[in-house]
């Protein structure tokens, strides 16, 4: 199934869509932030694991993310949404 185009989106599809992709970018920050801050203390316990490379791999996810709010932001302003 395609996902709608954020210029095709109604007002209030569009508002929940911004306010859920704040929450889920924070909430994956959040985890990458922990995940490298206790795969640093592993790392210096000498214990490197699979595990120490997964917030890494998180990283690039957030910045599409980021991203796609950006997107969302525009075509709010535009609409002249809150």
């Amino acid at each position: 199934m395609k996902e709608k185009q954020f210029s095709e989106m109604s007002d209030a599809e569009l508002l929940k869509n911004k306010k859920m992709m704040t929450i889920m970018i924070a909430v994956l920050i959040g985890a990458i932030v922990l995940g490298l801050a206790s795969g640093t203390y592993l790392a210096f316990q000498g214990e490197f694991t699979f595990s120490n490379v997964i917030p890494i791999v998180m990283i690039p996810m957030a910045i599409l993310q980021n991203r796609n709010l950006k997107e969302i932001k525009k075509e709010v302003e535009r609409r002249n949404l809150q």
